[in-house]
């Protein structure tokens, strides 16, 4: 019988439907027991976090912490470190990253998930959702106690972890599949939130992710190379998640500072990085603030972290640095747009960099 080491190490792929989205998972090991046990792994820590964080479970955590608001509510230890990041993302990204828009989402007609919209064809009326006050373009504040792991939200001002838990729950899950199976080649997308870790062969080439075209999804416009000992991406769209409603065309991405959907010149943003769940914050973002303000706040914040931008007008933009376009990224008739032009007071330079 060979020994392990001398067993091919071969690419394993499965996957299956959790959070509203495809999980897809590709491993690479030559212990088939490795994959099965991460395979039974995986179904159930993705089934676990839409249980814990879904809004559309009346029984779920959250859902249970939307209606305490004003009053202290002791949380699980995920639900902690959930909410610990999304008031550091508020922080790092000015304010353009809240969860407090569920109640903005409600009124733009998103108070279902998505899959249920989109089996019904009729028009959602964006009336506001019982049970909640409509949201105030005052800033509501959510105090963490993490001596007593209680959590207090401002009456009125329920939240939605949307934004960031699939790539939280995708993080978390490379870390136990590399750490406590040892599996050390591998890939999670959950639904375009994704983090690979190692190689994608044994000859040491990277994994490769396709980039889509946000009005053909079908359709590739480039890729992007995932190389090092783990890195990550995230494409937000205002166009995947979209619906009509009497007042015209809404879609989910809010923007805190108007409690409405954004009406910024992007519509679709893909960021490269380390840790998914900081590439997903700014993709979303850049979404929401617009290609400017949202790229030079995520260069500011973010050094190191690249993106793919689509604007309203068809025009496309990698923000990377010179040498990364040459090694990372394969997008034919990108503009680049270099993050040391990105000042956020010197607007003509960006433009004129942007229409290169």
């Amino acid at each position: 019988m060979p020994t392990e080491q001398l067993m091919p190490v071969m690419l394993h792929a499965f996957q299956f439907r959790a959070m509203n989205t495809k999980i897809e998972i590709a491993l690479r090991t030559a212990d088939m027991e490795l994959v099965a046990k991460a395979k039974a792994f995986a179904a159930d820590w993705f089934r676990f976090a839409e249980q814990r964080f879904s809004r559309f479970r009346t029984d779920s955590e959250l859902s249970l912490l939307n209606r305490a608001g004003g009053k202290p509510y002791l949380v699980s230890e995920s639900m902690l470190e959930v909410l610990s990041l999304t008031k550091h993302y508020e922080a790092v990204t000015e304010g353009a990253f809240s969860p407090f828009v569920l109640s903005a989402m409600h009124r733009a007609g998103y108070r279902d998930s998505f899959e249920r919209m989109q089996t019904d064809p009729l028009t959602y009326s964006g009336l506001e959702t019982p049970g909640y006050e409509p949201a105030s373009l005052v800033h509501p504040v959510m105090v963490i106690d993490r001596g007593m792991r209680a959590v207090t939200l401002p009456q009125g001002h329920p939240i939605d972890l949307g934004g960031i838990v699939k790539s939280w729950a995708v993080n978390r899950l490379g870390i136990f599949l590399r750490t406590r199976l040892g599996i050390a080649h591998g890939l999670i997308n959950a639904g375009g939130d994704l983090t690979t870790w190692g190689t994608r062969t044994a000859e040491g080439e990277p994994w490769t992710v396709t980039a889509e075209h946000p009005w053909e999804p079908e359709k590739s416009v480039g890729t992007v190379k995932l190389s090092g000992p783990y890195a990550s991406a995230a494409t937000s769209s205002k166009l995947g998640r979209s619906w009509t409603t009497a007042s015209g065309a809404q879609h989910h991405l809010i923007d805190p500072s108007t409690m409405a959907p954004s009406r910024s010149d992007v519509v679709q943003c893909t960021v490269v990085g380390t840790h998914a769940a900081d590439c997903e914050v700014w993709a979303k973002t850049i979404c929401i603030l617009g290609l400017h303000e949202g790229a030079a706040r995520m260069a500011r914040q973010a050094p190191g972290y690249e993106a793919l931008v689509f604007t309203a007008d068809g025009a496309m933009v990698l923000i990377a640095d010179v040498a990364s376009v040459d090694r990372r990224w394969a997008v034919p008739g990108a503009a680049v747009l270099l993050p040391s032009m990105l000042n956020a007071h010197d607007t003509t330079k960006l433009n004129r960099e942007a229409s290169l």
